[in-house]
């Protein structure tokens, strides 16, 4: 019998510290999001923007977009940005980063 309300005992004071825990992990305050170069930023793609004229950039941008992708790598190659020495033209980079922001 004593063994009985032992066991019991035992039982009821073990239901009541994983009802607490159970508790407590339920109002633990949520982790914050994820720091600016954290890892975890969704789905993206690397492509080469460059190839499209603007109404196809702006196609494939929005059919990216409706993939859910949320980033895109674009490749840059540094001799096609200064095509000699102190010349410098962006005019395909800012074409392709202006469709990106509309």
């Amino acid at each position: 019998m004593k063994r009985n309300l032992l066991f019991l005992i035992i039982f009821i004071l073990t239901s009541v510290a994983t009802g607490y825990f159970a508790l407590q992990l339920s109002h633990s305050i949520p982790q914050l999001p994820a720091g600016l170069l954290a890892a975890d930023k969704g789905y993206g793609v690397t492509i080469d923007l460059t190839q499209y004229n603007n109404n196809a950039l702006a196609d494939t941008l929005a059919t990216l977009r409706a993939n859910g992708l949320t980033w895109v790598r674009q490749p840059i190659r540094w001799a096609e940005i200064e095509t000699a020495p102190g010349q410098f033209d962006w005019e395909q980079i800012d074409r392709i980063f202006a469709a990106i922001a509309r």
